[in-house]
């Protein structure tokens, strides 16, 4: 006789319940249950094959095989058992995975028998928020989950996963942990100062190892900060923008570089009439390519509306390409030099390629070209030269390593959220640095110190908002 198993309505309602593997047919898909009573809810829908354990009798890291039922006994289908004990999950709390066949008929009926027996369907990203809520992650972690699972490059992957691993976890605890150094010194400096003011040599020493501290601090927010310029590269796509005139042959570029006929190219100008987006792999890196409008004069308000997407691509590109041909009149030639010092203006990072390359380049505009820039990078194109071709893959590979470290992931931030956070805390940290250096009162030192370490908590989730955590889980997919 199975021995019955009890939970209440409540113990039921705590555990959810969401697929783990996208819906559509696969060979299997993978359902997970979470919270206090998971083992007790499976355990009452699961007939063990003999010599298989039943699932409350399950050990941490163990498995068992059998039959999923119905509340009323039905088998439907069978299925491989995972467990994890709390608080050794995933969650933190108990948890199940049910492997079953991924058909959308046995999926849909072990999913809908839980439910029925009163567990709750998880939110998007409410597994990794439980994870979060009960320590196993902080909020850089649970982000580069997000990270992980989206990530379609090998540097993405190597990143995320660094992140996830707690690299940047492990450099913000040992930050905060330099700046409550700090603020201890600056508290027993004001005890000093409590005592007439008396000028000791422990006070002269306290006051030597806090600037210490601060610059040391400084630096490492420094750092961070400078790694965000190629982690942001590496999560959101290293941005490489090809400019120039209508029929420069910038189209051909967009598909040399990709290796497909993706952009539309005939000799008619304005072809390209809006930006087109691509996404790429280059050697592992990331690479979101635009192929914009040519830019001029145009009375189409379709063609003025791909103009003005050109030049804010331009605004936000990492890499410029800026094209011209041998063929471009004393007129259009000047054009070109205003839009390119406009580039510069701009501090954009700025290749200039010398498109069309089988046809003749005349020495006299190669020597102007070379006297009016002679720090940017020139170099010849002809969508018939595979070399050429390379040597452009090559130059935009170089301009994504100068970013910062190709290969060490250690400690790089990719979050804007997180860049945001330690920008305020340097300020801050500058301003405490500042009233050290000018004798300021040390009490608006402290304060400064604790604003610092408030704002550098916000990237582990220490001192972040509901509504903010709200924000980042929903993000997520349903059943991570």
């Amino acid at each position: 006789m199975r021995e019955q198993v009890t939970f209440t309505a409540a113990e039921a309602a705590d555990c959810i319940v969401a697929f783990a593997t996208p819906p559509g047919q696969s060979a299997l898909a993978v359902l997970r249950l979470s919270g206090a009573a998971a083992f007790l809810l499976a355990d009452s829908l699961f007939k063990p094959q003999p010599n298989f354990p039943r699932i409350k009798d399950l050990e941490g890291y163990t498995m068992s095989y059998g039959y999923w039922l119905d509340c009323r006994g039905k088998a439907l289908d069978e299925v491989v058992i995972a467990a994890f004990r709390a608080p050794h999950s995933y969650t933190g709390e108990n948890l199940i995975e049910i492997s079953c066949h991924g058909g959308q008929a046995p999926r849909r009926r072990i999913l809908n028998s839980l439910l029925e027996i009163g567990a709750t369907p998880a939110a998007a990203g409410e597994f990794s928020r439980r994870a979060f809520l009960n320590g196993k992650l902080d909020l850089s972690q649970a982000e580069a989950v997000m990270d992980l699972i989206a990530s379609v490059s090998e540097r993405q992957g190597e990143l995320a996963l660094a992140q996830r691993r707690g690299s940047v976890k492990e450099a913000i605890k040992e930050l905060s942990n330099k700046l409550y150094q700090a603020l201890a010194k600056v508290e027993m400096l004001i005890e000093f100062a409590d005592e007439d003011g008396l000028e000791s040599t422990a006070e002269v020493k306290l006051a030597s190892d806090l600037q210490s501290i601060l610059h040391n601090a400084a630096e490492q927010i420094t750092d961070l900060l400078e790694s965000y310029r190629q982690g942001r590269a590496i999560r959101e796509g290293f941005m490489v923008v090809i400019s120039g005139r209508t029929n420069a042959g910038k189209s051909s570029l967009l598909n040399a570089l990709l290796g497909e006929e993706r952009a539309i190219v005939t000799d008619i100008s304005g072809t390209t009439r809006d930006r087109l987006d691509c996404f790429v792999d280059f050697s592992g890196i990331p690479l979101h390519l635009i192929d914009t409008a040519g830019i001029r004069e145009a009375a189409d308000p379709v063609e003025q509306e791909g103009i003005r997407r050109a030049e804010a691509a331009v605004r936000e590109a990492d890499l410029v390409i800026r094209l011209l041909n041998p063929d471009f009149q004393e007129v259009t030639m000047a054009q070109e030099y205003a839009a390119i010092d406009e580039l510069l203006s701009l501090d954009r990072e700025v290749l200039l390629l010398l498109g069309k390359e089988d046809l003749k380049w005349s020495d006299e505009l190669i020597t102007e070209l070379d006297k009016r820039y002679p720090n940017l990078d020139k170099q010849f194109f002809s969508k018939f030269d595979d070399k050429l071709i390379e040597a452009v893959k090559e130059r935009i590979v170089s301009q994504f390593e100068a970013l910062g470290p190709a290969k060490d992931c250690d400690s790089q931030i990719s979050n804007s959220r997180q860049e945001q956070a330690l920008q305020r805390a340097g300020d801050l940290l500058q301003d405490a640095r500042a009233a050290l250096d000018t004798a300021l009162p040390l009490e608006l030192m402290a304060s400064s110190l604790r604003s610092a370490i408030e704002e550098v908590a916000k990237i582990s989730g220490e001192n972040v908002s509901e509504t903010l955590i709200d924000e980042i889980f929903s993000r997520f997919c349903v059943g991570k």
